[in-house]
C-alpha cells in the first residue's frame, strides 16, 4: 500500500509548514528592509499616524477612544488601524508588530483558496498550484501596496478574495450557514475600506440577478432568495451606519478628490494617462504588470490554455459549478470597471482584481 504523507494526500502539515516559513521570511525581510528606514509616502504615514493616535487615546480615555474612531472616521475606511492598534498591544509598537495584521490576511487568503480550489473535487495539486500562483504575484512583494507596506491595499486585498471564496461556498445560496458568512466578510471588508461598497453593491445585485432568473432548473429560488437577501441585509445593518458616520470624509476624500475640481485630472496626468485608451487600458496593464508580473501572467495564461486543452480533448469533462465561474468572473471584472470610471487612477488600487 502506498504510503499517505506526502503534500498531495496530508496537505495540513505541509500548509502549516508553508505557511510558517512564509511568517519567517515576512518577519526577517521586515527586520533587515523596512523596520530600520523612515516609512515611505503619505498613505502609509496616515495610517501609522491613525494608529499611533488611538492608541494614545486609548490610554487616556479607554475604551471610550472606540467612540472617536467610528463617530470620525478615516475617510478610506475604519478598521485597519484598529488592526494595527491591536496587534502593537499585543507585540509591542514596532514596524514588524504592526505589519502583522497584513501577514494574517495573506495566510487566511492562502488557506481560503487552497480549500476552495479543492472543494469540488477534491483536486489538492489545483489547490497548491493556486496558492503558488499567488503567492508569486508581483503585488505581495511591492513597496507600495505590498505585504510590507502599512496601508489599507494588501489587507483589503486577501479580505476581498476571502469574501469572493465565501460567496463561492454558498453554491449558489444555497448554504444558509456560508451566505451568513459571506454577509459578514462582506461587512468587515466594506469597514475596513469604504470603497469596497462599490464593488459589493454591484456584485450582490448580479448574483441575485442569476439566482432569480437564470437557473431553470435546481433547487427552489426562494430559499436561495432568502438567504442572499439575509446576506445583503447583513451587510447593509453592519456597513451604512458607519458610511453614514463618515460621510463627511468620504465626501470630501472621494467626491472633492476623485470627481470634483482640478485634482482628478492632476493625478490622472501624473500616471501618464491624456487619451480615452489610456483610461480604459490603465487598469488592465496595471493589472498585468504591476500587480500579477509578466511571469505571473505568462503562468496563468498558460494554466488556461493547458485547462482549455483537456476540456476539449476530453469532452465528458463537466463543469460542475457554473456558479463558482460566475462568483469569479463577476469579482474579477467589477472592481477595474468600477475604477475606470474615476478620473483619478491607481495601480495598486487595482489589486482586488
Amino acid at each position: 500500500m502506498r504510503a499517505s504523507n506526502g503534500p498531495i494526500d496530508r496537505p495540513a502539515p505541509w500548509l502549516a509548514l508553508a505557511f510558517l516559513l512564509e511568517a519567517v521570511a515576512f518577519y526577517i525581510h521586515v527586520q533587515l528592509r523596512v523596520a530600520p528606514y523612515y516609512p515611505q509616502a503619505y498613505d502609509q504615514l496616515t495610517y501609522l499616524s491613525a494608529t499611533f493616535n488611538f492608541l494614545d487615546d486609548l490610554s487616556e480615555r479607554g475604551l471610550a477612544a472606540f467612540e472617536q474612531v467610528f463617530v470620525s472616521p478615516l475617510p478610506t475606511g475604519i478598521t485597519y488601524p484598529l488592526h494595527g492598534a491591536f496587534a502593537a498591544l499585543a507585540f509591542g509598537p514596532s514596524r514588524a508588530a504592526l505589519l502583522t495584521p497584513n501577514l494574517i490576511y495573506f495566510l487566511l487568503a492562502q488557506w481560503v483558496m487552497f480549500l476552495t480550489v479543492r472543494r469540488p473535487r477534491g483536486d489538492t495539486a489545483s489547490a497548491w498550484l493556486a496558492i503558488s500562483v499567488f503567492a508569486g504575484c508581483t503585488c505581495v512583494f511591492k513597496t507600495a501596496g505590498g505585504i510590507a507596506d502599512y496601508r489599507i491595499d494588501f489587507a483589503a486585498m486577501c479580505l476581498f478574495g476571502i469574501w469572493v471564496c465565501a460567496l463561492a461556498w454558498t453554491e449558489g445560496f444555497k448554504s444558509r450557514k456560508y451566505s451568513v458568512i459571506a454577509g459578514f466578510l462582506a461587512a468587515a471588508l466594506i469597514l475596513m475600506r469604504f470603497i469596497t461598497a462599490a464593488y459589493v453593491g454591484p456584485i450582490f445585485l448580479i448574483l441575485c440577478c442569476y439566482v432569480i432568473f437564470l437557473p431553470r432548473r435546481g433547487p427552489p429560488v426562494w430559499p436561495r432568495v432568502k438567504n442572499i437577501s439575509i446576506s445583503g441585509a447583513i451587510v447593509a445593518a453592519i456597513s451604512i451606519p458607519a458610511l453614514v458616520a463618515a460621510s463627511q470624509q468620504i465626501n470630501a476624500y472621494y467626491v472633492a478628490g476623485h470627481i470634483k475640481g482640478d485634482e482628478p485630472a492632476i493625478r490622472a496626468a501624473e500616471v501618464g494617462i491624456t487619451s480615452l485608451s489610456g483610461y480604459l487600458l490603465f487598469y488592465p496593464k496595471a493589472l498585468i504588470g504591476y500587480q500579477i508580473g509578466t511571469i505571473g501572467f505568462i503562468v496563468i495564461a498558460a494554466l488556461i490554455i493547458t485547462a482549455l486543452i483537456g476540456r476539449w480533448r476530453s469532452p465528458f469533462l463537466k463543469i460542475d459549478y457554473p456558479f463558482d465561474a460566475l462568483v469569479f468572473s463577476v469579482s474579477f471584472n467589477v472592481p477595474p470597471i468600477r475604477r475606470s470610471s474615476d478620473v483619478p487612477k491607481s495601480a495598486v488600487a487595482v489589486g482586488v482584481a
